[in-house]
């Protein structure tokens, strides 16, 4: 029996880390106006086209030792743990939504939000931006999970309204940190009004107190990963410094819907 678990387990893996994959595709070829329907994957040094063992995912970069097969230029491991990350939530996703017994309309909302975070945060580390064009689609996206939510009766109005109140004030907030800090003391602090906008979209999926666990799990990885590229600058002399917290935001906001009722408990204890 757990040879079959195992076996399942290792096939959703590789679906999502799938998934994940042609993610970074868009991610990598949209901003270039490239085509990511009629061309194949190729080399980013060399420019040959990929044959299809190198494009299993995970394990091509494995077997190749993380160097083009021609060129032996390196592979970008940011590749490599996107792809690895796919597989990891496409698994939670089935665990917590299908597993359990999830409304099939509401599963299918909580993967394709899943997927396009993925995407969102794959850019972000990519170019420390993320276009209106994706942040609008997850607010639309949000929108229609809300209305059907109140619709299907799910959710009740006042729940809607509490959503929409807390998004709105998270979005108040740090905007006017951002404001202020600029007016002030002419410093640009770190979250940008894209961060803010994102912010307020993810509290519209969770409880009010799970906003609040998101942010801190955010906030503390983002200053953890913070305090070590500091670290690497001053006694290696690499790097500039410079994070992308869409990744710790997304981070946190899959932890608060895994261990929020659990880390609550703690900090109120």
């Amino acid at each position: 029996m757990w040879l079959i678990n195992l076996l399942i387990t290792f096939l959703l893996f590789m679906l999502g880390a799938s998934l994940a994959s042609f993610l970074a595709v868009l991610a990598y070829r949209l901003p270039r106006k490239m085509s990511w329907v009629r061309s194949r994957s190729i080399c980013d040094h060399c420019h040959r086209q990929l044959t299809w063992y190198e494009n299993i995912p995970v394990f091509s970069y494995l077997f190749l030792g993380g160097r083009c097969r021609i060129c032996r230029k390196r592979i970008p491991k940011l590749y490599f743990w996107w792809e690895v990350v796919g597989g990891l939530f496409f698994c939670w996703w089935v665990q917590f939504f299908v597993l359990v017994g999830e409304l099939w309309w509401s599963t299918l909302f909580w993967l394709i939000l899943g997927e396009i975070l993925i995407f969102v945060a794959f850019v972000d580390l990519q170019k420390r931006y993320v276009t209106t064009f994706w942040l609008t689609i997850l607010f639309l996206w949000s929108a229609i999970y809300l209305a059907c939510s109140l619709i299907w009766g799910d959710f009740t109005w006042q729940v809607v309204a509490v959503r929409l109140l807390v998004a709105f004030l998270l979005w108040l907030l740090f905007v006017a940190i951002d404001k202020l800090a600029k007016l002030f003391w002419r410093v640009n602090v770190a979250l940008g009004s894209g961060d803010a906008f994102l912010i307020a979209i993810l509290a519209l999926w969770l409880p009010p107190a799970w906003s609040l666990i998101m942010l801190l799990l955010a906030f503390w990885s983002g200053a953890l990963v913070g305090v070590g590229l500091l670290l690497r600058k001053r006694f290696f002399h690499r790097g500039d410094g410079k994070i992308a917290f869409i990744p710790f935001l997304v981070l946190g906001f899959w932890g608060a819907i895994s261990y929020g009722d659990l880390l609550i408990n703690l900090f109120w204890s």
